[in-house]
């Protein structure tokens, strides 16, 4: 949050206190203090703006599926937004190829996603 007075509007969370860390950007505080959020989503969180992910390919390790980081309900394949931990792919293929190759690639998603990527 921003070192203004709570209330003038935007992402102002109240004057710094004289031992609080300030940064240039949203950005520059994530990366150093918030590493474990992804730097979009601490970015989006930071400035009021809703997070929408980044539409890339995560494993969901619990339903053993590729899924999308993303927060679109209409999606089938959509996981929600993925963790700093969670390595993004740019396609399904590659995600289930990568690690969930011992899973029949119909079973990988949640919708067979037909990707010409390949």
């Amino acid at each position: 949050q921003q070192d203004c007075a709570e209330g003038v509007g935007g992402p102002c969370g109240g004057l710094a206190m004289p031992l609080d860390t300030l940064y240039d950007t949203p950005v520059a505080c994530c990366t150093e203090k918030l590493s474990w959020i992804v730097t979009s989503t601490c970015e989006a969180q930071s400035t009021g703006v809703a997070a929408v992910g980044t539409s890339q390919w995560y494993v969901d390790w619990i339903l053993k599926k590729c899924v999308k980081d993303c927060v679109d309900s209409s999606d089938a394949n959509c996981g929600g937004l993925a963790k700093s931990w969670d390595e993004l792919y740019g396609s399904s293929t590659t995600c289930c190829g990568n690690h969930l190759w011992y899973i029949a690639r119909n079973d990988c998603t949640n919708q067979l996603e037909f990707d010409l990527r390949m």
